[in-house]
């Protein structure tokens, strides 16, 4: 929506802003290239894709989706070399799989193809839908902005490289961000509840919004998870039992101590149990700070427990609700049990919008330099964990070095920390220097929707 008057327009020509603007479309154009590359006969069968596809192909012939992905590869993949094979069922929840259900009509190359197509279809109406909506019509350049700042990062091009969810989550969370702004509580709640029954990411969210007793996001929210899995009843009756009573619970024991999950949960296992896993070949493996494999269960409960409620907490203290959104949003991305890199892609909502206040305020000097910082570090998610220990091969590290396969879960509450800064309320007096006296953070920026308190 369109900005008031009274705010100071956005200045986009410095050299800076240029160069590294410049910068991110070279980095979006090479990561586009590399995804399309996925593609061909020798990545294609390498993604995480087939083993929902595979499941789709098991629930159409009236059988079980949630067999081991071998079991269901050597039905379905005869004669195909080198193609992914987990040792266990898919992870992912019955309405996953009940989305992937027409992409079982096809091939699976076919398929790959067309729900490559699908994302970058929804990732372009998320730039469009946010630039539009949240900035106002006026500016013409901001989608096309946004989708470079999307593709430019690495959580994104994982997420189109594999075939996952999570831009497809991203959609819906963005829907029903936006429905939120202008109070349309029941489409927003729908929205949301249709994202956490993918994957369970958001649930924060929703907790959020019965804390502010929101009841009509939180009820519609709830809907959602109803009836999603309603039709995974009628569809897949017995595969919803067995998913939630063997296979979430395996899989959750398969990838507790990824040195790859980058779940808050893990600080508990990587202090007192170590890094290993049992369902992949693990990057890294390294021994504990502390011997006590029974404690680190519970001390992973407590960091989440703690993370959790200490974001819930500055989400309600905010004056919009839409920020808290956005706070919890980007907590909720590792406050699974599971937590994949992947999942960062979500920081793309908060992070427009972070962007777009910067923006407002002329990009004051302290600010800007961390807002770009944060970018260069998902842009270059993978970086420090290859100088410091390597990539691609098995390795023992110390305890200590295996200390950098956990960064990258500071970046989505490095996010929220900085909304909830972006939104602290600031004298009137200061706001001319674009930020309040004392505090690093931004000023709020004003929306025409936001006004409504929603």
């Amino acid at each position: 929506m369109a900005d008031d008057a009274s705010d100071p327009r956005p200045v986009t020509s410095t050299p800076a802003i240029l160069f590294f603007g410049g910068v991110l479309v070279f980095v979006a154009s090479a990561h586009v290239v590399s995804t399309l590359e996925t593609l061909g006969a020798h990545l294609v069968y390498r993604k995480d894709l087939l083993q929902d596809y595979l499941a789709a192909r098991a629930v159409m012939d009236g059988k079980d989706p949630y067999q081991p992905m071998t079991v269901l590869r050597a039905a379905y993949l005869h004669g195909v070399d080198g193609a992914l094979a987990f040792p266990h069922p898919t992870p992912h929840p019955p309405p996953a799989v009940l989305l992937t259900l027409p992409l079982g009509l096809t091939t699976y190359s076919c398929a790959a193809a067309a729900w490559l197509f699908l994302e970058y279809l929804l990732l372009v109406g998320c730039t469009v839908l946010v630039a539009r909506r949240v900035i106002g019509k006026e500016s013409k350049g901001a989608p096309f902005a946004h989708a470079v700042l999307a593709l430019a990062t690495c959580p994104v091009r994982d997420d189109l490289v594999l075939g996952q969810f999570t831009v497809v989550i991203l959609a819906l969370l963005t829907g029903a961000y936006l429905a939120l702004t202008v109070r349309r509580e029941v489409l927003g709640g729908l929205f949301l509840g249709a994202a956490v029954s993918l994957k369970f990411l958001g649930w924060p969210i929703v907790l959020f919004y019965a804390w502010k007793r929101r009841w009509r996001v939180v009820l519609g929210a709830v809907a959602a998870l109803l009836v999603t899995h309603a039709a995974c009843a009628v569809v897949m009756p017995e595969a919803i039992f067995k998913y939630y009573t063997a296979v979430a619970l395996r899989a959750s024991e398969d990838y507790w101590a990824s040195d790859r999950n980058i779940s808050v949960w893990t600080l508990g296992q990587r202090c007192f149990g170590g890094l290993h896993s049992q369902a992949t070949v693990n990057t890294v493996n390294a021994p504990p700070f502390f011997e006590l494999p029974s404690f680190a269960s519970r001390a992973g409960t407590i960091v989440a427990a703690a993370t959790f409620l200490f974001f819930l907490c500055a989400a309600a203290k905010l004056s919009d609700q839409c920020d808290g959104f956005l706070v919890m949003l980007s907590a909720s991305t590792v406050l699974n049990p599971i937590a994949w890199e992947i999942y960062l892609t979500l920081l793309f909502l908060p992070l427009a919008v972070l962007g777009h206040r910067l923006a407002q305020r002329s990009w004051p000097p302290r600010a800007s330099v961390a807002f770009v910082g944060l970018l260069i570090m998902l842009i270059a998610l993978k970086t420090p964990q290859a100088v410091l220990i390597g990539d691609g091969t098995e390795s023992n590290v110390t305890a200590l070095r295996a200390l950098v396969t956990a960064v990258p879960m500071l970046w989505p509450l490095t996010t929220a920390w900085a909304v909830i800064r972006s939104a602290s309320p600031v004298p009137s007096d200061s706001r001319s220097a674009g930020l309040a006296p004392g505090r690093r953070g931004l000023t709020p920026m004003r929306f025409t929707s936001v006004r409504k308190s929603v």
